[in-house]
C-alpha cells in the first residue's frame, strides 16, 4: 500500500453538515487510477467487517468522484451497485485543488537516467533556483531533487509520472505539502515537485474517460468528514 504523510490538522476543521445519499457506481466518473494493493486491502476488509467506515465525495453536476476511487472500484469487484456518498458543488471555491508530492526510496542518479532515455528534456541547475511558484506557472513541468541536487524536467506530466508508477510505486511516500517532502530528501530519497491540474481540466479529462495516474489530484476540503460505519449488508 501507498504511504501518505499528511501535515493538515483535521482537528481545526468543522465536521461537514451534509446528507449521505446512496449513489449508483455505474454513473460514477473517475479521474484517477487505483493502486492495487489498496483495493486487494479494502476487498478483504470489506468481506471480513461488512462495513464501509467512509462515504465518497462526489460532484453533483458530473458525478465525478472527488474522494474514494478505491472504496468505488473495490465495491465494483464485491458486485455492489452503489455506494454512500456525500454529493457536493465541486465549483465551490472552498475546495481546492492540489497535487501530493512523492518522495521515492531511490538515488536521484536513477530516475535521471531513465528520464534522459525519454523524450522529456532534463537540465540541472543550482539548487539555489528551487522556485516553486515558478514551477506553478508552467514553464517546465516538474523539478527532481534531493538534498543536494536540483534538475528542471519538462515534458509531457503524464508520462514522467507514469515512468515513475512504473518503476518505483513500490517505493513511494506521498506528502500533502511540499515543502516537507523537500525536508524529507536526501543522497538516497529523491521528491518530484509537479504543478498540479485545474479543477476544469481534471473535468474534462474525465469525460473523455481519461484517468490520470495515482495521486495525481489532492482535494483540500475546508471541513472534515464523519465516519459513517455503513453496513454494506443493506445495499
Amino acid at each position: 500500500m501507498s504511504i501518505e504523510i499528511r501535515s493538515e490538522d483535521e482537528n481545526m476543521k468543522p465536521y461537514l453538515d451534509h446528507p449521505v445519499d446512496l449513489i449508483e457506481l455505474s454513473k460514477l466518473l473517475p479521474h484517477e487510477m487505483t493502486i492495487r494493493s489498496e483495493i486487494e486491502w479494502l476487498i478483504k476488509d470489506l468481506k471480513m467487517n461488512k462495513i464501509l467506515i467512509w462515504p465518497i465525495l462526489v460532484d453533483k453536476n458530473t458525478n465525478l468522484i472527488l474522494d474514494g476511487h478505491h472504496r468505488v472500484f473495490a465495491m465494483k469487484e464485491l458486485g455492489y451497485s452503489k455506494i454512500p456518498a456525500h454529493i457536493l458543488n465541486y465549483d465551490d471555491e472552498m475546495i481546492k485543488l492540489d497535487t501530493w508530492y512523492p518522495v521515492i526510496n531511490i538515488p536521484t542518479d536513477d530516475l535521471i537516467n531513465i528520464l534522459k532515455e525519454t523524450s522529456v528534456m532534463v537540465k540541472k541547475v543550482e539548487k539555489s533556483n528551487l522556485n516553486y511558484e515558478l514551477l506553478k506557472s508552467r514553464n517546465f513541468t516538474c523539478y527532481v531533487v534531493n538534498e543536494f541536487e536540483l534538475y528542471e524536467i519538462e515534458g509531457d506530466r503524464d508520462k514522467i509520472f507514469e515512468i515513475i508508477r512504473i518503476n518505483f510505486m513500490d517505493k513511494i511516500t506521498y506528502y500533502d505539502n511540499y515543502k516537507i517532502a523537500l525536508d524529507n530528501t536526501d543522497a538516497e530519497n529523491t521528491c518530484v515537485l509537479a504543478w498540479s491540474y485545474g479543477k476544469d481540466e481534471v473535468r474534462k479529462f474525465a469525460k473523455t474517460g481519461g484517468v490520470y495516474d495515482p495521486k495525481t489530484t489532492r482535494h483540500v476540503l475546508p471541513f472534515k468528514v464523519k465516519k459513517i460505519h455503513y453496513d454494506i449488508t443493506d445495499l
